[in-house]
């Protein structure tokens, strides 16, 4: 979905929060899988939101820290089919530890090394 048809989607005075892939030179396989079609630098997401007439109440990155580690020694060793096709209490149990570790990722919000750009868009 683009951000034309969020902003068509939203009412007056209403708030838009999107994820996207942070850093374009951070592109891997997983994005791939993940169906990511690009990532994007905080410029460039600023931008897109400001021309579909949002107004960017914050703009940051997260994921610097225990998710940069998870990922590159841990996600970029496995095929990406691996990953997405695991089930049951393996990924119930990794999904439950690993979302209470990046808490941790949340005292580095706003870091530029982030993986991730969090938006909270609002329609004027």
């Amino acid at each position: 979905m683009s951000l034309d048809n969020l902003y068509s989607l939203c009412k007056p005075k209403g708030k838009v929060i999107i994820t996207v892939p942070h850093g374009p030179e951070s592109w891997t396989p997983h994005d791939d899988a993940a169906r990511h079609y690009r990532r994007y630098t905080r410029d460039e997401m600023r931008d897109k939101a400001e021309a579909s007439g949002f107004t960017v109440s914050e703009l940051f990155t997260w994921g610097f820290s225990l998710y940069s580690i998870y990922y590159r020694l841990i996600l970029e060793r496995l095929s990406p089919p691996v990953v997405w096709r695991q089930r049951g209490f393996t990924k119930r149990l990794n999904s439950f530890v690993l979302s209470r570790l990046f808490y941790i990722d949340d005292l580095f919000k706003g870091s530029s090394h982030g993986r991730r750009l969090v938006c909270l868009l609002s329609r004027p």
